[in-house]
Order: C-alpha cells, then sequence, then structure tokens
C-alpha cells in the first residue's frame, strides 16, 4: 500500500518565524519610535499604540487560527466566554482584559512555531545589546537623548500624564526618571534613573529581571554575559524591585534542588499573596517602599467583597495602580486565572529551559504584588512569552505519529 505524506502547516512555518522576529523586535523598539515622532514630526495619541498592538495581535491570530493545535484554541475560547460573562457582571465590555489575558497565549504559540536559521540566544542577545546601548547613550549624552526623545511630552499626548507635571520636571523625562532623594546604587551616577528603549524604569527593569533569568537557565559559563547585562542595566535604571527580584532569583536557583524549586515556583501566586495579606493586615497608608507596596496589595484584598474574587462586581471605584493582585481578580476573576495558570505550569519545555519556565512565574508573581499592570505591557511581556514558546517541546503532527497510509 502506497503512502502518502503529510500535509504540511497552511502556513509555512518559516513565515511565521520571520514574523515572530520582527513582532518581538516592534515590541521593543516602537515605544521609542513613536515618541521620536511625537517629538519632531506629528502627535501621536494612546489609539496610534493601540491600533499598532492590535494589528501585530491581528496578523498573529491570522497565523493561529490556520496553524494552531486545539489545546490552544480551547484556551482562547476559554478566555473570550470568561470575558463576555464577566462583562455581564461588570456592567460592560472592555477589550483590553480580553487584549491582556490574549498575550500570552498567542505569544507562546508563535514562539513554538518558531524554526528560524537565527538561534533564539542571539535574538536575546541583540535585544540585550540594543536595551544596553540606548541606556548608555541615555546616561551619557542626556541633553542629545532629551532633544531626540521628548518622553514627558510623549506621555502627555498619550494621557499618561498631564500639562501639570510639567510645572516638577527638571527635564523631558519622565518624572520617574529621577530620583529626588539620591540614588539607591551608584550615587556617583547622578539623579537620573535610566529607562532606555522602554520610555519607563519600570518596565527596563522587568527587561532586566527577563535578561537574568534566561542566562540563569544556562549552565553557568553560557549564561554570564545575560546576567551581567540585566544586572547592568537593572543598576542603571536604580530599580530596586529589579535588582532584589535579580539576588532572590539567583538564590532560588542556586540555594534550591530543582523538585523544591519547582514546587515552590508553581505555587508562588499564593505564596506572595499570602504574604501581601499578612502584611496588609496592619496596613498605615502608603509609602514609596515595597512593604507598603505590598501592604497595600494585601490590604485591597481584604477589603474585597465576595463576588470581587470571581470578577463579578459591578463597582470599579479603586484604580489598582500598585495592587497587581487586587486588580486581576476584581477583573478577570479567579476562575480563568487558576485555568491560566495551571495551563502555564503543564507546558513542556525542554530540560535546558526548565529553569527558565520557573523563574518566570516567579517574575509574575513578584511584579502582581508591587505593580498594577506592568506585567501586561506589550513592550516586554510579548517578547518573554515568545521566547518560553521557543522552548516548548515539538509536538509531532498527528500523521508522523500515525501512518499516513491508504
Amino acid at each position: 500500500m502506497s503512502k502518502l505524506s503529510c500535509p504540511g502547516p497552511i502556513i509555512k512555518p518559516n513565515l511565521v518565524s520571520r514574523f515572530g522576529v520582527a513582532l518581538i523586535f516592534i515590541a521593543l523598539l516602537h515605544h521609542m519610535f513613536f515618541c521620536f515622532v511625537d517629538s519632531h514630526f506629528a502627535h501621536i495619541s494612546s489609539s496610534v499604540l493601540m491600533l499598532t498592538e492590535l494589528v501585530l495581535l491581528a496578523l498573529t491570530a491570522l497565523f493561529f487560527v490556520t496553524n494552531a493545535s486545539s489545546g490552544y484554541v480551547v484556551m482562547l475560547l476559554a478566555i473570550l466566554a470568561s470575558s463576555f460573562v464577566l462583562a455581564l457582571f461588570q456592567h460592560g465590555f472592555d477589550p483590553k482584559f480580553v487584549r491582556n489575558l490574549v498575550i500570552p497565549v498567542l505569544m507562546i504559540w508563535l514562539g513554538s512555531q518558531y524554526d528560524h536559521h537565527i538561534a533564539v540566544d542571539k535574538l536575546v542577545k541583540i535585544m540585550a545589546w540594543i536595551v544596553l546601548a540606548v541606556g548608555l547613550f541615555e546616561l551619557f549624552l542626556p541633553d542629545i537623548f532629551q532633544q531626540l526623545f521628548n518622553i514627558i511630552n510623549f506621555q502627555i499626548s498619550l494621557g499618561r500624564s498631564t500639562e501639570k507635571a510639567l510645572e516638577y520636571a527638571a527635564s523631558s523625562f519622565s518624572l520617574n526618571g529621577t530620583r529626588y532623594g539620591g540614588r539607591n546604587f551608584l550615587s556617583f551616577l547622578g539623579d537620573h534613573r535610566v529607562s532606555s528603549v522602554f520610555l519607563e524604569t519600570v518596565n527596563v527593569s522587568n527587561f532586566s529581571t527577563l535578561l537574568v533569568a534566561w542566562g540563569l537557565s544556562k549552565k553557568k559559563l553560557d549564561g554570564w554575559l545575560f546576567i551581567l547585562i540585566g544586572v547592568v542595566i537593572a543598576v542603571l535604571a536604580d530599580s530596586r524591585f529589579g535588582t532584589t527580584l535579580i539576588l532572590l532569583m539567583m538564590l532560588m536557583r542556586y540555594g534550591l534542588n530543582p523538585y523544591l524549586f519547582k514546587y515552590i515556583a508553581y505555587f508562588m501566586p499564593l505564596i506572595v499573596i499570602l504574604a501581601c495579606v499578612i502584611v496588609g493586615w496592619d496596613y498605615h497608608g502608603f509609602r514609596d517602599d515595597f512593604e507598603t507596596r505590598i501592604g497595600s496589595t494585601g490590604h485591597d484584598l481584604l477589603e474585597f467583597h465576595p463576588s470581587e474574587f470571581f470578577g463579578m462586581y459591578g463597582v470599579h471605584t479603586r484604580l489598582f495602580m500598585d495592587q497587581g493582585y487586587a486588580r486581576i481578580l476584581h477583573f478577570h476573576g479567579l476562575i480563568i486565572l487558576v485555568v491560566m495558570w495551571v495551563g502555564f505550569c503543564k507546558l513542556k519545555v525542554r530540560e535546558s529551559a526548565v529553569i527558565f519556565k520557573y523563574l518566570i512565574a516567579v517574575i509574575i508573581s513578584a511584579n502582581l504584588a508591587i505593580s498594577g499592570d506592568s506585567v501586561f505591557a506589550f513592550k516586554w511581556v510579548a517578547i518573554m512569552w515568545f521566547i518560553l514558546g521557543t522552548q516548548l517541546v515539538k509536538e509531532k503532527p498527528a500523521c508522523a505519529r500515525k501512518s499516513c497510509s491508504v
């Protein structure tokens, strides 16, 4: 009996790979590009950024619907169903909340399709050098940098700041780009905090932790460059969170056996929430430090109406600016979040990427304790999820597992 060749994917894998590479570099650089345009040519509103993300996600979805396996499709449908059901309780549908949960699914899938000749290590290294180079340019040539990129005016254009901020600004950098009380690290560098291509210190700090996580997942000598660049970026940004998390990841990586590390990483959200609640039990108001940020998250959770834990509370009076766990539970609900976290934990990655996956769990869990929505910032999480997707164990097509004969 003659053998039939297995049908190939509807869209060539190499086309998907090239698109994936383009997407992560656009994610990395698009804020800087639009800031330059806003500073010199035309006003850029938040709708332009939203449209850029929408186009990228729509193109990814186009590839997705013609190539995705059933597991991804089921997760995507679960997200959509959950969002529409919760919209009935929340008295309105906000596509932003769908976008937040769809990004990990689409980016992990897109990364899983990667078969480009450029090694993933090289892609990460190129991005690391870009972020570091722009950061050093910003630090040592601030006047030229500000002539090219007026960050505070760009933030005003996006609606993320107001004209009143100009009264307090000592430069055209963002307000949080200055450590008015003096730097925590390397005070001789001055009070400026580097934001590099991300134009804000929060997400350049998150990117630094991602680099370190990637480096820690390697054999010691193979990962040192990623760790070094990540640490340098975190210090240049004067990020207390970034440097503390990097230290924690190093301690976990080299101080825990892999079996214990696995379960601590997977249960990290519960561990962090418990810590937030304990600190928040005696919360006495917000200050700009770890203790009160964590405490404010715990305090909000303690004040929750029972229905808020399931996203079924229709009153939205709090902004949850720095309370990530409270924010995602209030708007997304516990059920779909647990489903997605279990899905994440069950992802099968290559042996060389197991530690990277654990450290991503740590990064996300820690982030949600002190930041409202930075874990949904496309400019770095798209990169993180894509890289994780490239490390998934490749499943053989069904017809490769079963003889295609007639």
